[in-house]
This record gives structure tokens, sequence and C-alpha cells, in this order.
């Protein structure tokens, strides 16, 4: 079994539902609580992610974001790194904080901190449904100076 660290023999039961043991797994992605999130970012971001244990997911992310070139690739590592990021910060708030936020508030922080990614990247070519999926304005390029008007 895939158990999560603990000191002192604490609880290790779930802090996001409180319902089962605490594996990397069920944390991050049978839990009721996860999987409000993922359910929330897919449907905002309109993608779809394997049905795979913890293990067999990273190996997966970490192939499919070998090819660079992929936006869907790019965007696929941001939206898996995130969601890990915030899901594991939720619970240590609840841990060591007593703090708790719905699955949609946690959900939208992780749409918006990769639209702010996106939106801060150069290197990243956006298609226009891409765009109108993380709310990415086209930005208006300056004229270049001609020299015609004077």
């Amino acid at each position: 079994m895939d158990k999560m660290h603990y000191i002192n023999g604490e609880d290790t039961t779930c802090r996001l539902c409180t319902r089962v043991q605490e594996t990397h797994d069920h944390l991050f992605f049978m839990c009721r609580y996860s999987l409000q999130v993922w359910k929330y970012i897919q449907a905002k971001a309109h993608t779809r992610w394997p049905n795979l244990s913890w293990n067999s997911l990273v190996e997966w992310t970490s192939r499919r974001c070998q090819d660079t070139k992929s936006t869907n690739n790019k965007i696929g590592a941001l939206i898996f790194a995130a969601a890990v990021y915030y899901i594991w910060q939720e619970r240590n708030k609840r841990i060591f904080q007593q703090l708790s936020q719905p699955a949609t508030t946690v959900g939208e922080a992780i749409f918006q901190v990769i639209r702010e990614q996106l939106m801060s990247s150069n290197g990243i070519s956006l298609a226009d449904g891409t765009r109108a999926i993380w709310n990415i304005p086209w930005l208006a390029r300056p004229l270049r100076d001609t020299g015609q008007d004077r």
C-alpha cells in the first residue's frame, strides 16, 4: 500500500474527504474532493485525463511533456503540476491551519494560474479555440512607423 509519510503515528485518514486512508492515488485522483477539482478544471479547460494510478499518470504526463512543440502537451503539463500543487496545498491548510476551501475555488485558482502562465508565455503559440477556452485576448500589435505620415 502506498502510504503517505506521517510522523509520530498521526492519523492517516485523508484530510480532504475524511473517509479513507490517504495514499497518493487517493489524495490526488480518487478522493471525492480531488475528483471535484479535476472535474472542474477538465470542464473549464475542455480537456480530459486518463484514469491511471499516480505512478502511471506521472509517467504518462512525463512522456507527453517531452513533445515540447505541442501546445496541448504544454498546457497538460501545467494542469497536472498546478492541480497536484493546489490539492497538496489544500490538504496542508486543513492539517496545519484548520482552513478549507470548496473544490470549485481550488479549481478556479488552478485555471487562473495556468491562464496567467499562458498569457505571460511568449514562446507558446495559441490557436483561437485555445485562446477562447482560457479567455486570452489577442493583443493588438503596435503599428510599425513607416514614416509615411510625415
